[in-house]
């Protein structure tokens, strides 16, 4: 058995650590609450706008962003990851999936470049050697509409120009508070069925409503010029939005978990601590008795 010393020692150690767990929890569980409160307030706006494409994808709009390519030679692969660790599996998952995909990519003769949002993609990658065509790590929970729309504007160029025949994006889906999972999402071309299947299989409020024989004044094609771009863009904010979420999510559980297991191992080291306490003034009891009878 650790001496008495050595066990208050690492008493205090764990109190420390139990401290800073405590408190990344907290912080964590209100950077959450304000980004659910934020992807609630921006949810509406995307699903109305896939409902209006949706219900008139079947019209005489033509788009190069809904038009899919007739073979996949090159595509590109999005990558949503955080820019710090402490959030259990919420890195690792987006990260294998990653690279199970791109080697899958690459065992087709396909060719695939990756974009990765956070630090902890770019380091992962990095040490792992697989080349990134582009990284972008001032994405945080502060992040702002116009920083996904600049990013999304960019490969919405890359994809009409033909750069991509196809571009994907592999992050963490919010489904809700209690559950978040890594997926793969399509982004361009923008796939209306798929886009409304994963809504609908949603845990969350938002459905979107599916109506028919809209009019539109002035013309549909002149509307959906306007409306599809801005469709991608608010998807794509979403999108991210969502990833942050579930990091923050994610880091709460874990710090919860941490917390949880820093208080246990507390628990055990007092008693520890009090059974070496109570030996050592048992032994010195004995002492004291030995060298009376001694005397």
């Amino acid at each position: 058995m650790a001496s008495s010393k050595a066990i208050k020692k690492r008493i205090g150690s764990v109190r420390n650590t139990c401290k800073i767990t405590r408190t990344m929890e907290m912080v964590s569980t209100a950077k959450s609450t304000k980004l659910v409160e934020r992807r609630r307030a921006a949810a509406p706006y995307k699903e109305k706008l896939l409902e209006i494409l949706y219900n008139n994808k079947s019209g005489n709009v033509s788009s190069p962003y809904l038009k899919p390519a007739s073979k996949i030679k090159k595509t590109a692969l999005i990558v949503i990851t955080g820019n710090s660790s402490l959030c259990g599996a919420y890195n690792s998952n987006v990260l294998r999936m990653s690279c199970e995909h791109y080697n899958k990519k690459r065992s087709d003769n396909i060719e695939c470049d990756i974009h990765v949002i956070g630090k902890k993609g770019f380091f992962f990658l990095t040490f792992m050697k697989v080349p990134i065509k582009e990284s972008y790590l001032n994405f945080d929970d502060k992040f702002s509409y116009s920083q996904a729309e600049e990013l999304a504007m960019i490969l919405m160029k890359c994809y009409r120009e033909g750069k991509y025949d196809e571009i994907k994006i592999i992050s963490t889906v919010y489904l809700s508070s209690a559950r978040q999972k890594a997926t793969t999402l399509p982004f361009l071309p923008l796939n209306l069925e798929e886009l409304i299947k994963k809504n609908e299989n949603s845990e969350s409020n938002e459905k979107v409503e599916i109506k028919q024989n809209n009019i539109f004044e002035p013309s549909a094609e002149q509307i959906f010029t306007e409306i599809i771009p801005l469709a991608i863009k608010t998807y794509f904010y979403n999108v991210i939005l969502e990833a942050m979420v579930s990091e923050q999510i994610a880091r709460r559980i874990a710090m919860k978990n941490a917390t949880d297991a820093a208080n246990d191992m507390l628990t055990s080291l007092l008693r520890s601590y009090n059974r070496a306490r109570q030996a050592m003034i048992t032994q010195e009891l004995a002492e004291i008795v030995t060298g009376a009878d001694a005397i």
